[in-house]
Protein backbone atom coordinates (compact mmCIF):
# COMPACT_ATOMS: atom_id res chain seq x y z
CA UNK A 1 0.00 0.00 0.00
CA UNK A 2 1.38 3.65 -1.03
CA UNK A 3 1.75 6.30 1.53
CA UNK A 4 0.98 9.87 0.83
CA UNK A 5 4.28 10.53 0.03
CA UNK A 6 4.84 7.85 -2.89
CA UNK A 7 1.52 9.14 -4.25
CA UNK A 8 2.78 12.76 -4.34
CA UNK A 9 6.39 11.88 -5.86
CA UNK A 10 4.34 12.20 -9.27
CA UNK A 11 1.40 11.96 -10.79
CA UNK A 12 -0.09 12.82 -14.29
CA UNK A 13 -1.96 15.83 -15.41
CA UNK A 14 -2.92 17.09 -18.37
CA UNK A 15 -1.94 13.73 -20.07
CA UNK A 16 1.76 14.82 -18.13
CA UNK A 17 3.69 13.26 -15.42
CA UNK A 18 4.32 16.10 -12.85
CA UNK A 19 7.04 15.27 -10.14
CA UNK A 20 7.91 16.60 -6.64
CA UNK A 21 11.46 18.57 -8.04
CA UNK A 22 9.46 19.83 -11.45
CA UNK A 23 12.35 17.88 -13.47
CA UNK A 24 11.54 17.01 -17.07
CA UNK A 25 13.52 13.82 -17.57
CA UNK A 26 11.16 11.63 -16.35
CA UNK A 27 8.38 12.70 -18.28
CA UNK A 28 10.54 13.10 -21.41
CA UNK A 29 11.55 9.14 -20.71
CA UNK A 30 7.93 8.90 -20.38
CA UNK A 31 6.89 10.12 -23.59
CA UNK A 32 9.71 8.05 -25.69
CA UNK A 33 7.95 5.22 -24.32
CA UNK A 34 4.21 5.85 -25.12
CA UNK A 35 6.31 6.98 -29.01
CA UNK A 36 7.59 3.53 -29.38
CA UNK A 37 4.19 2.22 -27.89
CA UNK A 38 2.32 3.30 -30.76
CA UNK A 39 4.91 2.90 -33.55
CA UNK A 40 5.14 -0.78 -32.27
CA UNK A 41 0.93 -0.06 -32.61
CA UNK A 42 1.38 1.02 -36.46
CA UNK A 43 4.20 -1.22 -37.21
CA UNK A 44 2.39 -3.48 -40.27
CA UNK A 45 2.36 -0.04 -41.55
CA UNK A 46 6.19 0.57 -41.87
CA UNK A 47 6.56 -2.50 -43.43
CA UNK A 48 4.20 -1.95 -46.39
CA UNK A 49 6.77 -1.81 -49.68
CA UNK A 50 4.15 -0.16 -51.50
CA UNK A 51 3.44 2.55 -49.72
CA UNK A 52 6.00 5.55 -50.37
CA UNK A 53 8.68 6.96 -47.78
CA UNK A 54 7.18 9.95 -48.08
CA UNK A 55 3.32 8.82 -47.19
CA UNK A 56 5.05 6.73 -44.44
CA UNK A 57 6.83 10.00 -42.89
CA UNK A 58 3.69 12.03 -43.14
CA UNK A 59 2.16 9.03 -40.88
CA UNK A 60 4.54 9.21 -38.76
CA UNK A 61 4.81 13.03 -37.82
CA UNK A 62 1.08 12.76 -37.30
CA UNK A 63 1.21 9.71 -35.02
CA UNK A 64 4.53 8.69 -33.41
CA UNK A 65 6.16 12.23 -32.94
CA UNK A 66 2.99 14.14 -31.65
CA UNK A 67 2.81 11.27 -29.31
CA UNK A 68 6.42 11.81 -28.19
CA UNK A 69 6.65 15.38 -27.79
CA UNK A 70 3.33 16.60 -25.81
CA UNK A 71 3.66 19.01 -23.43
CA UNK A 72 7.34 19.81 -24.81
CA UNK A 73 6.49 23.63 -24.25
CA UNK A 74 7.18 23.20 -20.82
CA UNK A 75 10.64 20.53 -20.51
CA UNK A 76 13.46 21.23 -19.06
CA UNK A 77 15.66 20.11 -21.02
CA UNK A 78 19.50 18.49 -20.43
CA UNK A 79 21.89 16.98 -22.84
CA UNK A 80 20.97 13.50 -22.14
CA UNK A 81 17.37 14.12 -22.69
CA UNK A 82 17.86 15.67 -26.26
CA UNK A 83 20.08 12.95 -27.05
CA UNK A 84 17.55 10.43 -26.06
CA UNK A 85 15.08 12.42 -28.18
CA UNK A 86 17.52 12.39 -31.14
CA UNK A 87 18.47 8.45 -30.33
CA UNK A 88 14.84 7.47 -30.73
CA UNK A 89 13.90 9.35 -33.92
CA UNK A 90 17.29 7.88 -35.33
CA UNK A 91 15.93 4.15 -34.56
CA UNK A 92 12.57 4.62 -35.53
CA UNK A 93 13.40 5.96 -39.09
CA UNK A 94 16.12 3.84 -39.58
CA UNK A 95 13.20 1.26 -39.19
CA UNK A 96 10.78 2.38 -41.42
CA UNK A 97 13.48 2.87 -43.97
CA UNK A 98 14.43 -0.67 -43.82
CA UNK A 99 16.95 -2.02 -46.35
CA UNK A 100 17.48 1.70 -48.55
CA UNK A 101 18.95 2.94 -44.44
CA UNK A 102 22.69 1.12 -45.83
CA UNK A 103 24.82 4.21 -46.65
CA UNK A 104 22.50 7.12 -45.51
CA UNK A 105 23.93 9.64 -43.03
CA UNK A 106 22.32 10.85 -40.38
CA UNK A 107 20.70 14.12 -41.88
CA UNK A 108 20.53 12.65 -45.53
CA UNK A 109 18.08 9.82 -43.36
CA UNK A 110 16.25 13.62 -42.35
CA UNK A 111 15.69 14.37 -45.60
CA UNK A 112 14.80 11.58 -47.21
CA UNK A 113 11.99 11.09 -44.45
CA UNK A 114 11.21 14.91 -44.39
CA UNK A 115 11.87 15.40 -40.77
CA UNK A 116 14.18 17.01 -38.60
CA UNK A 117 15.72 16.45 -35.01
CA UNK A 118 13.70 16.05 -32.35
CA UNK A 119 15.30 18.23 -30.25
CA UNK A 120 14.99 20.90 -32.59
CA UNK A 121 11.29 20.31 -32.60
CA UNK A 122 11.18 20.68 -28.90
CA UNK A 123 13.46 24.04 -29.55
CA UNK A 124 10.91 25.96 -31.78
CA UNK A 125 8.19 24.59 -29.67
CA UNK A 126 9.14 25.94 -26.49
CA UNK A 127 10.13 29.41 -28.47
CA UNK A 128 7.03 29.40 -29.91
CA UNK A 129 4.90 29.41 -26.62
CA UNK A 130 7.70 31.70 -25.35
CA UNK A 131 6.54 34.44 -27.87
CA UNK A 132 2.83 33.42 -27.28
CA UNK A 133 3.11 33.92 -23.49
CA UNK A 134 4.64 37.13 -23.91
CA UNK A 135 1.89 38.86 -26.28
CA UNK A 136 -0.80 37.64 -23.86
CA UNK A 137 -1.67 40.65 -21.25
CA UNK A 138 0.06 41.04 -18.04
CA UNK A 139 -2.64 40.23 -15.79
CA UNK A 140 -3.15 36.86 -17.66
CA UNK A 141 -2.21 34.21 -15.03
CA UNK A 142 -0.28 31.85 -17.38
CA UNK A 143 2.05 35.21 -18.33
CA UNK A 144 2.34 35.72 -14.62
CA UNK A 145 2.99 32.27 -13.84
CA UNK A 146 5.83 31.79 -16.34
CA UNK A 147 7.44 35.01 -16.02
CA UNK A 148 6.82 36.05 -12.50
CA UNK A 149 9.66 36.98 -9.59
CA UNK A 150 9.50 34.87 -6.33
CA UNK A 151 9.32 37.87 -3.85
CA UNK A 152 10.91 35.19 -1.19
CA UNK A 153 12.28 32.05 -0.60
CA UNK A 154 15.36 30.14 -0.21
CA UNK A 155 17.78 28.70 -2.96
CA UNK A 156 19.40 25.81 -1.59
CA UNK A 157 23.06 25.08 -1.40
CA UNK A 158 24.41 23.21 -4.56
CA UNK A 159 24.61 24.15 -8.32
CA UNK A 160 21.11 25.72 -9.00
CA UNK A 161 19.09 23.30 -11.06
CA UNK A 162 18.51 23.94 -15.11
CA UNK A 163 15.46 26.47 -15.09
CA UNK A 164 12.80 26.71 -18.12
CA UNK A 165 14.39 30.26 -18.97
CA UNK A 166 17.56 28.75 -18.88
CA UNK A 167 16.27 26.47 -21.55
CA UNK A 168 15.28 29.11 -23.20
CA UNK A 169 17.81 31.54 -23.59
CA UNK A 170 19.67 28.11 -25.43
CA UNK A 171 17.04 28.05 -27.71
CA UNK A 172 17.18 31.85 -28.34
CA UNK A 173 21.40 31.00 -29.13
CA UNK A 174 20.48 28.57 -31.51
CA UNK A 175 18.15 29.97 -33.60
CA UNK A 176 20.44 33.69 -33.83
CA UNK A 177 18.25 35.49 -31.96
CA UNK A 178 19.97 37.88 -29.48
CA UNK A 179 19.15 37.23 -25.65
CA UNK A 180 18.33 40.60 -24.79
CA UNK A 181 15.95 41.22 -27.52
CA UNK A 182 13.95 38.36 -28.21
CA UNK A 183 10.77 40.00 -25.98
CA UNK A 184 10.64 42.58 -28.45
CA UNK A 185 11.04 40.45 -31.35
CA UNK A 186 7.76 38.34 -30.48
CA UNK A 187 5.43 40.76 -30.28
CA UNK A 188 5.58 40.36 -34.07
CA UNK A 189 3.40 36.86 -34.41
CA UNK A 190 4.44 36.32 -37.64
CA UNK A 191 7.78 37.47 -38.15
CA UNK A 192 8.82 35.85 -34.93
CA UNK A 193 7.05 32.53 -36.53
CA UNK A 194 9.21 32.86 -39.03
CA UNK A 195 12.52 33.92 -36.84
CA UNK A 196 12.13 30.57 -34.94
CA UNK A 197 11.25 28.30 -38.34
CA UNK A 198 15.40 28.32 -39.35
CA UNK A 199 15.63 25.64 -35.72
CA UNK A 200 13.53 22.97 -37.86
CA UNK A 201 14.94 24.06 -41.87
CA UNK A 202 16.18 21.19 -43.46
CA UNK A 203 18.04 23.93 -45.78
Amino acid sequence: MLNTRQILAHFIYLGCRVTKDSKSSSEIQRRIGLGAHRFQCLKPIWNKPEISIRTISKIYLATVKETTIYGAESWTCSPSDYQKLINFLIRRLMQIVGPRRIGLTEQKLYSQTKTVSLDKIVRTIRLRWAGHIRRMLDTRLPKIVLFGDVLSGKRGMGRSEREWTDCLKKDCERAGIVWTKWVNESKNREKWLIKISSLTSNT
